[in-house]
């Protein structure tokens, strides 16, 4: 594959979100190196889908990095098979586990014990907001202001402020930076080990995240507030009006969340 198809596909992302540009180079990086760099036919492309789905990626996961090289193609002119699509995600169905609350409360202990401020800073951010794994690597300094953390939208979520309880006040030291998804991934890898907890196969960031959700639905909270908390779109207009009213005052809304979060009492 000549060099300027690579330049041709680095221009067409200039103005993408730099999340979205480092997991569109992430996607092409992998098809070169599971696949080869000049194989960027369509029986390369179904070669890429057989080899992710050896490798036990999830429906999403392959889908999102179909889309990455579908684009690829597009930008210069080679032909797609419209046969090839993106895989049903059977939402009742992931490889995306969660982690038990014994197991939250376990990491959190011995983390705030043996870890660093990174360690502590960015497993709280994780543990009391479920952020994903882009949001935690996207945040910095700036999105702390007092007792508030601006968490900016994934995906097609919504933009809000959280109210930093004092059991996390810590993270306010942290000088926070952007961070590559393999940095946050390692990261999460270290607090593992050092915790003693043997990572599962497909355990990242989204675990703890999954988890939380778990633990807020089981505490009896309205579910549209917990969607608002995690930051979930409204999925209908009666959630709309529910959410437009809260998100006048997020910090009230959170502090209503915080009175039943299953893991905000293990950072005490």
């Amino acid at each position: 594959m000549e060099k300027a198809c690579f330049e041709n596909f680095l221009r067409s992302i200039k103005y993408c979100a730099e999340q979205t540009k480092s997991s569109y180079i992430s996607a092409i990086s992998l098809f070169v190196r599971l696949i080869g760099e000049d194989n960027f036919t369509m029986d390369g492309v179904r070669g890429f889908i057989a080899e992710l789905e050896k490798k036990k990626y999830s429906e999403s996961s392959i889908n999102l990095y179909l889309a990455a090289v579908r684009k690829f193609f597009n930008v210069n002119g080679i032909v797609w098979d419209n046969s090839v699509k993106s895989k049903h995600v059977n939402l009742y169905n992931t490889n995306t586990p969660s982690l038990s609350i014994d197991n939250v409360r376990d990491i959190i202990h011995i983390t705030k014990q043996r870890g660093n401020l990174a360690d502590m800073s960015y497993l709280a951010l994780s543990t009391i907001y479920g952020l994903r794994c882009g949001e935690l690597a996207s945040i910095t300094r700036k999105d702390i202001r007092g007792n508030v953390l601006h968490v900016k939208p994934l995906k097609k979520n919504v933009e809000r402020d959280h109210l930093i309880p004092d059991e996390i006040s810590f993270i306010c030291e942290y000088p926070f930076e952007e961070q590559s998804l393999s940095a946050m991934n390692l990261l999460f890898t270290k607090i593992c080990l050092y915790a003693g907890y043997k990572k599962k196969h497909c355990e990242g960031w989204h675990s703890p995240r999954r988890s939380l959700i778990e633990g807020l639905y089981e505490s009896g909270i309205i579910p549209v507030y917990i969607n608002f908390f995690i930051r979930w779109s409204p999925q209908n207009i009666g959630q709309r009006y529910v959410i437009q009213a809260k998100s006048n005052n997020p910090i009230t809304a959170d502090r209503l969340i915080f009175e039943k979060h299953p893991f905000l009492p293990f950072w005490r």
